[in-house]
């Protein structure tokens, strides 16, 4: 306008006959689509499922849970474990959550599209202690069918209630894996201390504390064997001295006393040391030197005498052969086989006559006494030695065993101080293993205690139900907010409109530009084109108007609510 003035109601009406189309239009083009919004957006379900958080039913003075954590924790844990890829993707397979959007979302966009629906609440109450404490939470899930809707929020439901039982009895087992884990170590230590001090007492089994009164007795009877056998040796060697005297008399031709007298025949000698030789047996073994002596004697002279008859049958023999040969003679010729096999016999017995003993049997008998007695005599010597070296040995062991003895019975304290290192590792390691058995047996309990569920536990409250009504869109605070926003959007264009307007309308226009008033106002003559015009968008508005009222109707139909149902709630409502 040309310049500022008050507009009168009057200006405001004409403003309005003369901008009503920049008025009405976007007022109904905001306000439909307004309301286009609120019924083309589409409803959206939410289906919710309440869970109690249920204390231990068993006193935890009698048996305490291997559960610590607070239920915030666990329940966050729990969703964690719930609201994983693979879960959510079997889900949203199941359910075929997004059936219309499968071709153009990715997996990782519908999973995360699947969070942003899911909703955990946990339901706090005051502790009479102070603080607050969580003794319920709620599981919802939002979708645009409410069947669907239902379903996921009560495989949800179930999945934490699953969840949670797996989860405690899991966290159960593990605690009592691991006390069982650590009682085998434990177990395997002792096994190893045991077998450390086996074989130390094994390896040191002659120095044990418990076995020294024993080692003193037999030291104190080791230094008793010792001087038995000092006073053994001394007599041993005195007989061998004796002895040797005695050979020395035997090689002299001295003779002991013993020999038979050498007027006898070989045969009455021989009669005579077997009677002797029976004397002996009946009193010393046939082990025994002078026994075994007298029947090397008896042999020889029992050879002796055969000697001396095998000689005279030889003699004999070989008579009657050259006597047989001469006879032959005067037969047969020196090469005849008679006269061969003669002259072989003959040879043969020559040789046997001549690998007999020479000399007479009494002379033989006589050397061979003495060389008997010699035997005799030197063998008690033998035997004598050998005992004295028997003698020196045995002392010798003795005293190594004396020496041994007196080496473990100063080694002893050293073992014992060991046996009691041990002893204390083993102790210690046996209370250990005992505190982890007594855990591990509280472990098991907890853990029988999570399997028959009555630990603290998650127990469904209330169920998720099919929702009847949708949570979003708040379909009348959008056509509201619509309305207002159409009122103010269209009368803030005609004023913006009128304001950038420099036109001159109307007398009071005039006047106010000129301070002068008009002599005559001549009005607004109508032409019959404009008649027509203003019919022709008459009808143009009334046929718009019934088209948009018809499309709200078919949406409201459509979209929101059967028109006949919502007749009926209508009247309802104002009845």
């Amino acid at each position: 306008m040309a310049e500022e003035s008050r507009l009168t109601f009057d200006d405001y009406l004409y403003i309005l006959r003369r901008r009503w189309i920049f008025l009405v239009f976007p007022f109904l083009a905001i306000f439909l689509l307004s309301l286009a919004v609120a019924l083309l957006l589409p409803p959206v379900y939410k289906s919710t499922g309440t869970i109690l958080v249920e204390s231990q039913q068993i006193p935890v003075d009698l048996i305490r849970s291997t559960i610590t954590s607070y239920a915030d924790e666990r329940i966050q844990f729990i969703k964690e474990r719930v609201m994983t890829r693979a879960n959510l993707l079997k889900i949203i397979e199941e359910f075929d959550i997004f059936a219309a959007k499968s071709t153009t979302l990715t997996a990782a966009e519908q999973v995360d599209k699947f969070r942003e629906r899911v909703e955990i609440l946990p339901i706090k109450s005051d502790l009479q202690q102070g603080g607050t404490a969580t003794i319920a939470f709620t599981v919802s899930f939002e979708h645009g069918d409410p069947d669907v809707a239902y379903r996921v929020a009560d495989k949800l439901v179930h999945l934490f209630l699953e969840e949670n039982i797996r989860t405690r009895t899991e966290r159960a087992s593990e605690t009592t894996e691991f006390l069982t884990g650590e009682a085998g170590k434990f177990k395997q230590q002792l096994e190893e201390i045991e077998a450390r001090m086996a074989e130390y007492k094994q390896q040191y089994s002659e120095a044990l504390p418990e076995h020294l009164d024993l080692r003193m007795k037999m030291l104190e009877r080791v230094e008793a064997d010792i001087k038995t056998v000092e006073r053994d040796t001394l007599t041993a060697q005195e007989e061998s001295r004796f002895l040797e005297v005695q050979l020395s008399a035997v090689r002299m031709g001295v003779g002991d006393g013993e020999k038979a007298p050498s007027t006898l025949s070989p045969s009455q000698q021989l009669a005579l040391l077997k009677g002797e030789y029976a004397q002996l047996a009946s009193v010393y073994s046939a082990d025994h030197p002078d026994v075994r002596a007298l029947k090397r004697k008896i042999d020889t002279l029992g050879r002796v005498a055969g000697a001396e008859g095998a000689r005279d049958e030889l003699r004999r023999q070989l008579s009657d052969a050259e006597a047989e040969k001469v006879g032959l003679q005067a037969k047969y010729a020196a090469d005849h086989p008679e006269m061969k096999r003669l002259e072989t016999r003959i040879d043969k017995l020559r040789a046997d006559l001549q690998a007999l003993p020479k000399g007479s049997g009494a002379e033989r008998l006589a050397e061979e006494a003495q060389s008997i007695d010699e035997a005799r005599v030197q063998t008690k010597i033998d035997a004598a030695a050998e005992r004295l070296r028997s003698l020196i040995n045995q002392l010798d062991e003795l005293k190594k065993k004396r020496q041994k003895l007196e080496e473990q019975v100063i080694e002893t304290p050293q073992v014992e101080r060991a046996l009691v290192s041990l002893n204390r590792d083993y102790e210690n390691t046996l209370k250990k293993y005992n505190e982890i058995q007594n855990k591990q047996m509280e472990a098991k309990l907890a853990e029988n205690l999570e399997e028959s569920k009555k630990a603290e536990r998650f127990s469904l409250l209330e169920a998720p139900v099919v929702p009847e009504k949708p949570i979003k869109p708040k379909r009348k605070k959008i056509v509201v907010m619509g309305l207002v926003l159409a009122l103010a959007g269209s009368g803030g264009l005609v004023m913006m409109l009128e304001s950038l307007d420099q036109r001159i309308r109307g007398a009071h226009a005039l006047e106010v530009l000129l301070h002068r008033r008009p002599l005559v106002v001549i009005p607004y003559i109508t032409t019959q084109e404009e008649i027509q015009r203003r019919k022709h968008w008459t009808k143009v508005i009334l046929i718009a108007a019934g088209a948009v009222l018809l499309l709200l109707l078919i949406l409201v139909h459509f979209f929101y609510m059967p028109l006949g149902p919502l007749l009926v709630k209508t009247i309802a409502g104002l009845g």
